[in-house]
């Protein structure tokens, strides 16, 4: 944007009429009572802009002005220079000659031989190129015969446009249309990419500005192995609701036995108010190996299952309650039907606000209905009900949280087998009594407001045994030992098992505050001490016999905006070796300078290390680079790098990558996407700014 030309010139604050023009100049003169001559820093000013030159002609018959000179036309939308101007007085048109504009609203700057102002809204210029670029640096340069710009409509309509980057010619078009700001129907730039899995690929989307909250693309994508396919997005955002529509479909894939290939996907929120909220999500894909094969990352390759589901909330002021329909289209074919994950058809939950009585105690209860089904094994109806109360007292120096819960639950099955009876009850109470005291010391060695507090902590929990064999697993787990485990009333993820338990959880925690109360450091340490076995187990597994857990530890860290850390890990004491670990580090060097480092390891299981580095090498440039290695594997599961060039007008992005798509057979897939982006006019290759982004968002172990 050039300098306000009008700065410092004297303007009138009243509002003009349309065929009103206010003139102010060194000198002035009259010919005929009909003809002004002006002179010397001349200020023409009308409603529809204002006009600086060093000579003009106003001509009273004809309301027509005649400027030379040095010609500076100013609208609030656009400002044009030029050698002469033509302005009508009593309406909205000028012409001015051998013309330089600036359009204020998306930053472009170009040149034409001639520039017609049609209204405030509408310019046709000839011969014309422009540019985002500064004067000394016109890295692009778009020249047409002619633009015709119409900002009410938002939209510029070129004639034998010629794009041309570098001094090179780069694309040439006998139409093209473009939007002036925001979003318009049209063609969007083309995207290129090349992948072993694919081959090289070009597409050409398609844009629908529907409406103001309504869009949609079209893109008609080549792959030089696979052949076309077809790829539809819908979008829509309204007061209460909001969604997206993805649909793609490639016909007989030649590197996939000439088969029809599709993917689906539906999500849409929404919130009608008074208490309510709904959310869906529907995905289908037509095989297991759609998503490895076009979606070119490690996590969609490793998916085995695509979920679909209803939620119904429901929020009042003592309680909330949710409907929920939930079941699973299974991607890996090798999964034995009676292995697959349960449909919930459906699945009914109440749960209450916690209440206090007069007396101090606090009542809370959760309720559930939900049906599981599955093509083969044990299906059914599952009943629970939890009511509890506490009686919790709690203190500046510490806490005593007693509590005691009642779990009722009913089981009606079918399909049944010889292990499973038709209905199955369990009746079991939980008590537990939680305490911790706090204490705290200033630590702040001279530094000023840095406290130091220590918190042990004591939660006892007794759950007697009750058989529960004869209880099919529906939607229940045994989750890794970790930290957050010492203080659950169930060592089980779901309720299909309840965990017989006498037992005593001992913590020790110390955190650091700085004089705003926000934690610096944590670090925290417990061990779970057990009076007896624990009999209730997961099909197929032996009762738990040990004294005692293992020791789990956590660290986080954040004692300054640069430096994130956070470490945790379990120490088998009678063993003598780790059973599961990992450490986060992130330090920003600087701006634009960002270090990660992520390490994970479970016990014959999982040993990974996860690195990224995003670094500026010099003025507008910068690169990425992610490796993540399993050391288990001894190989690379993925591999990023990317190299990112930005000035003020234009912006080239390339990125690599190669992961592996199946482990089993050591499968791998790599690709290279290019992306050049012309502010202020398109991108060519729209996929690779989300690729780089999404690659410096660590934190994917």
């Amino acid at each position: 944007m050039p300098t306000d030309y009008l700065a410092g010139v004297p303007l009138s604050d009243k509002p003009l009429a349309a065929d009103e023009l206010l003139v102010t100049a060194d000198k002035a003169r009259v010919e005929k009572l009909q003809t002004y001559h002006f002179e010397g820093n001349v200020v023409l000013q009308q409603a529809q802009g204002t006009i600086l030159t060093d000579h003009a002609v106003f001509d009273q018959l004809t309301n027509k002005v005649n400027a030379e000179g040095t010609v500076r036309y100013q609208t609030g939308s656009h400002v044009l220079t030029g050698s002469k101007a033509e302005v009508q007085v009593d309406s909205e048109k000028a012409n001015i000659s051998d013309a330089e504009f600036w359009l204020v609203e998306n930053h472009l700057r170009g040149q034409a031989q001639s520039i017609t102002v049609l209204s405030d809204d509408v310019l046709h210029l000839d011969k014309v190129s422009f540019t985002s670029c500064d004067k000394e640096n016109e890295s692009w340069v778009l020249k047409a015969s002619s633009l015709h710009l119409d900002f009410a409509e938002n939209e510029g309509r070129a004639r034998h446009a010629r794009l041309e980057f570098m001094s090179v010619p780069f694309l040439y078009l006998p139409y093209m249309s473009l939007p002036i700001e925001g979003r318009k129907t049209g063609f969007l730039a083309p995207n290129f990419g090349t992948s072993n899995a694919s081959g090289t690929e070009i597409s050409i989307p398609y844009y629908f500005n529907i409406a103001p909250n309504q869009d949609a693309t079209l893109t008609p994508r080549y792959y030089s192995k696979r052949g076309m396919q077809y790829v539809g997005e819908y979008r829509y955002l309204h007061r209460r609701h909001k969604g997206e529509l993805d649909a793609e479909y490639l016909p007989d894939d030649k590197e996939y036995g000439e088969e029809d290939r599709t993917y689906v996907e539906l999500n849409h929120d929404s919130n009608p108010g008074h208490g309510w909220r709904t959310k869906l999500h529907y995905a289908y894909a037509s095989d297991g190996d759609y998503l490895a094969d076009f979606w070119n990352n490690l996590s969609a390759s490793s998916l085995t299952h695509l979920e679909r589901n209803l939620d119904i909330d429901y929020q009042a002021p003592e309680w909330r309650a949710k409907a929920k329909i939930q079941n699973f289209q299974t991607l890996d074919e090798t999964i034995a039907a009676v292995d697959r994950p349960y449909q919930r058809v459906p699945q009914l939950q109440l749960v209450t606000n916690p209440y206090i009585l007069d007396n101090g105690i606090e009542t809370n209860a959760s309720a559930e209905l939900v049906m599981f089904d599955r093509s083969e094994g044990v299906t059914g109806t599952r009943f629970d009900v939890a009511p509890e109360f506490a009686w919790p007292y709690r203190a500046a120096a510490g806490f005593i949280d007693p509590a005691v819960k009642w779990r009722y639950t009913q089981y009606q099955l079918e399909n049944l087998d010889a292990l499973y009876p038709a209905q199955v009850t369990r009746s079991v109470p939980q008590v537990s009594l939680d305490s911790g005291l706090f204490f705290e010391r200033d630590a702040g060695s001279g530094q000023g407001g840095l406290i130091q507090t220590l918190e042990p902590r004591l939660y006892y929990l007794y759950v007697p045994y009750r058989e529960q064999d004869n209880i099919p697993v529906f939607d229940t787990t045994l989750p890794l030992f970790s930290y957050s485990e010492l203080f659950r009333d169930n060592r089980f993820s779901g309720i299909d098992r309840i965990g017989d338990a006498n037992q005593v959880s001992v913590s020790l925690s110390t955190r650091f505050l700085n004089d705003s109360g926000n934690e610096l450091l944590l670090a925290s340490l417990g061990q779970i001490y057990y009076f007896q076995d624990r009999e209730v187990v997961l099909p197929g597994d032996a009762p738990r016999t040990r004294s005692q857990s293992v020791m789990a530890g956590l660290l986080r860290s954040q004692w300054s905006r640069h430096v994130e850390a956070s470490a945790s890990m379990e120490w088998d004491q009678i063993e003598n070796q780790v059973d599961k670990g990992s450490l986060k580090f992130r330090y920003q060097f600087g701006p634009g300078k960002i270090t990660h480092l992520a390490y994970r390891y479970e016990k014959n299981a999982i040993d990974q290390v996860d690195f990224s580095v995003l670094w500026p090498l010099r003025q507008q440039w910068k690169a990425y680079a992610r490796y993540y290695y399993s050391f288990l594997d001894t190989i690379a599961l993925e591999t990023v790098g990317g190299i990112e060039y930005e000035s003020c007008c234009w912006a080239m992005r390339v990125v690599y990558r190669d992961f592996i798509s199946d482990l089993a057979t050591d499968t791998r897939n790599d690709s290279i996407w290019f992306q050049l982006e012309l502010k202020g006019l398109a991108s060519v290759g729209r996929k690779v700014r989300s690729a780089f982004e999404t690659g410096l968002l660590p934190g994917t172990l």
